[in-house]
């Protein structure tokens, strides 16, 4: 199994917005030609005939490789002896191969499909409905956790042939999800099993992929009630610390998969902690505790003794994993340190311990080694995350860890190339007052003298971007609209939200009166209002269409952005009996394409909705009127405009749907 395009990203960012992008290379002469968004191309790097291998960090590789058959081999034994879903076995296995195809490493395609097979169709699998799996079953969330967040792998990464599981496994955590946002897991195993915390991080990772394949903004409420309650859990911290750093861990790792910017103030004290954590020896263990002045920033985050904790393969690659979904790399020296002592405590089977928890343990060591790619790729100069509103210069620097040397680099923006270079780096600008406001993705890929490629994609906001990944869904007779802001957490703002009816003109249902109306102080991280289908003077309007209006207020009180979310306000199933959704895929040479702008135009000419793709390339209108004939057109900087028709009907998306599809060309 082999993924189409390998890319480390910060976890649950997606594209929504084309740019303008100027740029330059500082390469030799001869080897490329000056870019711009048409036109760049890199010459004269033709792969030599042979590749000469020289010393390097593949030690790191091999042991990764070491760790991943290990972890393959004991859970195929496993599921031979006792033939239903371990709840943990499978669930960390196959999230561990998944990343390990993901970063280039040799997995068995025999033992994937016995590991899928135990996550899909044995007792306690998606597909099943007994053992763990139970309707109503103590840990029928905990089986769903753990098998839905290596099922959201293993669709990104590797191959998105079950995305109907995924979409089960998801649906299916949403009524263990409880009212402060968290999923409780009465499955609790010594150092494998964590409860709460574990729970809703995995959960945030199977719905995220939901969202990213369906486009279903519904997914987006129950993501941001997770990040609301990670969040809260965090700031106890401040007057409680937690007791290991587990709970750090798996906090990072749920709000970055929640779509937390690592520049934000949370992830970046998380991380100071984390990394104050580290033992002498660079692993990290259990039982350390934080200081009390938890909120106070440490004065040093190098590799001293912090704790009393003996340092432990699940701990310390549990951290790395974390630091390196940050964005971290083996350039810094604490994840250097960390992945030296994961392989010189290594057994020669590849495990790390022989036990109940051998499993779990060494899941979490091979995911902290085999996040180390063919090649790792740094960029000074640019954060995911961050807003951009100047000229940027960008440094990118590559270094190979197979062994044959890195032969090229390239930088491409919203996919299509503005730089590059014959060698193992490159310089470019990143020209941010041309960019358009919105989300933008900047992707590195560099090729090894052998022909292996690793991808690297960073995502910048420009302009008035501060309100991003808003969703509803109707549940409790109330609409739920959710959001995040992304907003600097010492900027003054108020965040207004205002309901409106609908009337229908010329067949088509547009923003009518106001009907409530909302303020609250701006928050930095995930934010909700329930609208419970009432007038500001209480009384119950009628069930149907509504459009929320979301307005981002600056301390002087100018509106710097406005978001319109069209919804219907009443039950899902009588949704779809009353309106169709028109859905699809865009790609581009195969690849999936984040943020081209979709168009839903009706007969007459008007866009009716307007949306995003998603990091897996997938649009959604929900809610058009049924039995329609419309037009889904894509726009996207740097590519041909297309279009094609559709018909809606209720209780469907667009009859073939594949219609709805869409492969573009570069202008």
């Amino acid at each position: 199994m082999k993924s189409n395009r390998p890319i480390v990203s910060a976890l649950g960012l997606s594209a929504v917005a084309a740019l303008t992008i100027a740029s330059f290379a500082t390469a030799a002469p001869d080897t490329h030609k000056q870019s711009n968004l048409k036109g760049f191309e890199l010459q004269n790097c033709e792969l030599p005939k042979t590749a000469k291998v020289t010393e390097s960090d593949a030690q790191i590789r091999e042991s990764a490789q070491k760790g991943l058959n290990f972890l393959a081999d004991k859970t195929v034994a496993w599921q031979e002896k006792h033939n239903c879903m371990g709840c943990h076995v499978q669930g960390v296995t196959g999230e561990a191969l998944s990343v390990g195809i993901h970063h280039q490493y040799e997995v068995d395609d025999d033992k994937m499909k016995v590991v899928l097979t135990g996550l899909l169709d044995v007792s306690g699998g998606i597909r099943s409905e007994d053992g763990h799996a139970a309707p109503n079953g103590s840990l029928r969330p905990s089986a769903r956790s753990y098998s839905g967040a290596a099922i959201a792998r293993y669709d990104e990464w590797v191959k998105n042939d079950l995305s109907d599981d995924l979409l089960k496994a998801a649906h299916d955590l949403l009524p263990a999800q409880d009212q402060q946002g968290s999923i409780h897991q009465a499955y609790n195993a010594g150092v494998v099993a964590r409860g709460p915390l574990q729970g809703t991080y995995q959960a945030i990772q199977t719905w995220q992929q939901a969202y990213a394949r369906s486009a279903d903004d519904r997914w987006l409420t129950a993501i941001a009630s997770g990040e609301r309650y990670i969040q809260s859990i965090v700031d106890g911290w401040y007057a409680n610390p937690p007791t290991d750093v587990q709970a750090l861990n798996y906090a990072l790792l749920g709000l970055l998969e929640a779509g937390v910017g690592p520049d934000e103030q949370v992830a970046k004290d998380l991380k100071a902690r984390i990394l104050w954590l580290q033992n002498e020896d660079g692993g990290w263990g259990y039982g350390q505790t934080l200081p009390t002045n938890y909120s106070v920033q440490p004065k040093s985050t190098t590799a001293d003794p912090k704790g009393s904790g003996q340092s432990s393969a699940l701990t310390t690659g549990q951290a790395l994993y974390a630091l390196r979904a940050l964005g971290m790399t083996d350039k810094d020296k604490v994840i250097k340190h960390g992945t030296d002592w994961l392989v010189e405590h290594q057994s020669e089977d590849g495990g790390w311990s022989h036990g109940g928890s051998e499993k779990g343990e060494a899941m979490w060591a091979v995911l902290g080694l085999v996040s180390t790619d063919v090649v790792t790729i740094d960029m000074a100069g640019l954060k995911s995350g961050q807003h951009v509103g100047r000229v940027h210069p960008l440094a990118v620097t590559t270094k190979d860890n197979s062994g044959a040397g890195v032969h090229k680099v390239e930088v491409f923006v919203d996919d299509l190339p503005v730089a590059g270079s014959c060698s193992d780096k490159v310089k470019y600008s990143l020209d941010a007052r041309e960019l358009k406001e919105g989300l933008h993705t900047v992707e590195v890929r560099a090729t090894t003298k052998t022909g292996q490629q690793t991808s690297r994609r960073w995502i910048v906001y420009a302009g008035n971007t501060f309100l991003t990944n808003v969703g509803t869904r109707f549940e409790n007779d109330a609409t739920k609209i959710s959001f995040r802001d992304i907003a600097d957490s010492k900027m003054g703002h108020n965040v207004e939200i205002e309901v409106f009816s609908t009337v229908e003109k010329d067949g088509v249902s547009v923003k009518s009166k106001p009907v409530r109306k909302h303020s609250q102080k701006g928050n930095q991280g995930a934010n909700s209002y329930v609208w419970d289908g009432k007038d500001a003077k209480g009384k119950a309007l009628t069930s149907g269409e509504y459009v929320a209006v979301l307005k981002m207020k600056d301390a002087n009180g100018k509106v710097r952005q406005t978001v319109e979310m069209p919804f219907v306000h009443d039950t899902l199933e009588n949704q779809r009996r009353g309106w169709g959704d028109v859905a699809g895929k865009i790609d581009f040479a195969g690849d999936d394409v984040q943020g081209a702008v979709i168009d839903l135009v009706d007969e007459q000419g008007n866009v009716v909705q307007s949306v995003n793709s998603t990091k897996s390339g997938s649009y959604r209108f929900k809610n058009a009127k049924a039995k329609k004939k419309y037009k889904v057109r894509v726009r996207r900087q740097g590519f041909k405009a297309v279009e094609k028709e559709v018909r809606t009907e209720a209780a469907a998306e667009a009859p073939a749907a594949a219609a709805a599809d869409f492969s573009l060309q570069a202008e």
